[in-house]
């Protein structure tokens, strides 16, 4: 029979136990969730260093930078195919556009591909979009990650970055979600979340998507259902519900910005002009080509505030030595079905006109340029 000093000394070794199984169980079923999401999407290895293995560290002559626009709008195989034509040599172009990209993850991210490949960038021309042309105006103040797509900058942050972040200025909430990136950029748990998410719903697993949802918060994106899994007539039905969405959300978001222009910007304190010094430090190059916009995109740039940028734009980038492609392409509404990204109808046709463009500027040789002051 158990005695009362033995039940007594019994409740706290009972409570621990308890409180073990309590923390262990989440645990291990986080560690065996995170062991097959790496399993199954990959960890570590990030957007640029997979493009750097594909060129087996050999500089390329042409990167492409930008957003899903640019993403969309270029194939570097048209690009190549049509230097080849008109001077008959072989090159290596990247297309290395994202959606829901900035400014300073790409620069972070072509820093991680000169780690991995010292000198892989040397000679390199990085052609970044300027919608109707004018470049993104984001500083280094700003969020350096689009919130929907926050899984691109996890891979290429370092400690150093977030004493950076601080030194520019950034707000509290800004400064504490990325730190909040750069503590999880371990994790392909995290990282994939939202995919591992769209699967269990698409999957029918939507008790256990429930669950993940709670461990791991997302914003859904998209409709749950791709359009693979629909009929034909559906699918083209959901399309055109998904372009007028983003038809009325642009107009929407131009209205708001022409009644409230923002004020303009000094170029100088720009991550263009970040972006612009690092690549001159590595002996590459930054060169401007102008995205071609639909007609409710223009509005904005008729703003005064938008044309008094454009006229410093131009003093900025003649002082940092970055050229600005002279590229013409016709285009109207009817080429962006969505009035934001231009139709894949034309995409080797503007490729092709972007590279004529570029052999106009482009060298064998280049030599490091200084930073932009």
């Amino acid at each position: 029979m158990e005695t009362p000093h033995r039940r007594k000394n019994g409740r706290p070794a009972a409570r621990l136990l308890s409180l073990a199984l309590f923390v262990l169980v989440p645990a291990i079923l986080l560690g065996l969730l995170e062991r097959s999401a790496r399993m199954r999407y990959g960890g570590g290895r990030h957007w640029y260093s997979l493009h750097g293995a594909e060129g087996r560290g050999r500089a390329p002559e042409v990167i492409f930078l930008g957003t899903s626009r640019v993403a969309g709008a270029v194939d570097p195989q048209a690009f190549r195919d049509r230097i080849r034509e008109v001077r008959g040599e072989e090159i290596i172009a990247f297309n290395l556009a994202r959606p829901g990209s900035t400014l300073e993850e790409h620069r972070l991210g072509l820093r991680a591909l000169c780690r991995e490949h010292p000198g892989i960038l040397r000679g390199t021309d990085v052609l970044l979009e300027a919608p109707g042309g004018l470049p993104d105006r984001s500083t280094p103040r700003d969020l350096w990650f689009v919130p929907q797509a926050s899984g691109h900058l996890a891979p290429l942050l370092r400690f150093a970055d977030l004493g950076d972040l601080w030194m520019v200025g950034a707000d509290l909430e800004t400064f504490a979600r990325t730190a909040l990136l750069w503590l999880s950029r371990r994790s392909a748990l995290l990282e994939n979340r939202r995919r591992i998410r769209a699967r269990f719903l698409c999957g029918g697993g939507r008790a256990t998507a429930t669950i993940l949802e709670a461990l791991l918060p997302v914003r859904p994106e998209a409709p749950l259902h791709p359009d693979e899994s629909l009929d034909p007539g559906a699918r083209v039905r959901a399309r055109r519900s998904a372009y007028a969405f983003a038809r009325r959300k642009l107009r929407e978001v131009v209205g708001a910005r022409i009644a409230r222009p923002a004020p303009p910007v000094d170029w100088k304190e720009t991550s263009l002009a970040r972006l612009a010094g690092f690549l001159a430090s590595v002996g590459a190059r930054l060169v401007l080509f102008p995205m071609p916009v639909s007609s409710v995109q223009a509005r904005e740039l008729e703003v005064p505030a938008r044309r008094t940028e454009l006229a410093s734009l131009r003093s900025a980038l003649k002082r940092w030595k970055v050229p600005m492609l002279a590229c013409r392409f016709e285009v109207n509404d009817e080429d962006f079905p969505d009035l934001w990204h231009l139709r894949l109808q034309r995409r080797t046709e503007f490729s092709r006109n972007l590279a004529e463009a570029w052999m106009k500027i482009a060298r064998r040789k280049r030599a490091a340029t200084r930073p932009p002051r």
